[in-house]
């Protein structure tokens, strides 16, 4: 079943000059007794369809036509408008009984300045051929190739704007994460710079002093031992003073009753030959030991 549709500035359709029809809506006149007509060749059983609307006076009343079709009963038709609608009414339908050359014809048999009539297109279903071409032009229609490219339909092109959007998207996303990540980053560095600088940094010298700046030792110092003092070799030769020891006597006991009779019982020493020998020799030296103290400065 094809199927055609054939507008109201179509030249297929002719409008009577007079009475005239409006020149600046095509299709649509306030004059009665206008005519319009429409030659179109089809097979038999097309549906012909006339579709149209007008306006009503402030008085109620309407505008109306006649329709007349070739080998369709009745052959006229008497349309008045429907005051319920208020979109496009059908004004006329028929469905032709043989095939060829077939005639519409439409007379507007009530209009003025309030009511006006207008026609907006006519309808052709069913097995319609190809119109024949008017005038010196002709009009060739050559089959669809292989070659040819075909044409968008509207459910590719949301296709692709679905997928731009998809697209873009993404791209919003993957740049607010890179953003978030960024700011973190920047965040984190923020958060360590802080907390290294609380810790406590080590006295450094003034630049306008005359002190140098010298580096704080990385390693503790090994603490020196003092100087060994040596001492002259113990020997035989003592000098008298070293012979003069300054101890005091020996303590011998004894019977305390020979105390009245001889005293005390405490006799001095006359040789430090019987005391054990020392660094600085027998008896002691205490005097070397304690003049030698005196004269070190570790003292």
């Amino acid at each position: 079943m094809s199927f055609q549709t054939i507008l109201n500035d179509d030249p297929q359709i002719n409008y009577s000059k007079t009475p005239p029809w409006d020149p600046m809506s095509p299709g649509s006149t306030k004059q009665q007794g206008a005519k319009a007509n429409c030659t179109f060749n089809g097979n038999q059983g097309i549906n012909v369809k006339v579709y149209g609307t007008g306006t009503v006076s402030p008085k109620g009343n309407t505008p109306s036509a006649s329709f007349f079709l070739d080998t369709c009963a009745p052959p006229i038709y008497q349309w008045s408008l429907d005051t319920k609608s208020l979109h496009e009414q059908l004004m006329y339908e028929c469905v032709i009984t043989s095939g060829g050359e077939h005639f519409l014809e439409i007379d507007v048999t009530s209009a003025n300045n309030f009511r006006m009539f207008s026609l907006h297109r006519i309808e052709l279903g069913g097995p319609v051929n190809p119109p024949e071409p008017y005038g010196d032009e002709t009009a060739t229609i050559s089959p669809p190739t292989s070659s040819s490219s075909p044409s968008e339909s509207p459910e590719n092109k949301n296709s692709d704007v679905n997928i731009g959007g998809i697209v873009g998207g993404v791209i919003a996303c993957l740049v607010v994460l890179a953003s978030l990540l960024a700011f973190i980053l920047y965040r984190k560095r923020q958060l360590e710079r802080r907390r290294s600088s609380r810790h406590i940094t080590p006295f450094m010298a003034s630049t306008m002093s005359d002190v140098p700046d010298t580096p704080l030792p990385t390693h503790a110092a090994i603490p020196s031992s003092p100087p060994r003092i040596h001492s002259p070799p113990i020997g035989r030769d003592r000098s008298p003073a070293i012979l003069e020891d300054e101890l005091p006597p020996p303590f011998t006991a004894g019977n305390s009753r020979d105390i009245a009779r001889h005293g005390s019982m405490y006799k001095p020493r006359r040789s430090v030959e019987s005391l054990p020998p020392t660094e600085y020799g027998y008896g002691g030296g205490l005097r070397e030991w304690s003049s030698e103290n005196r004269q070190s400065p570790l003292r």
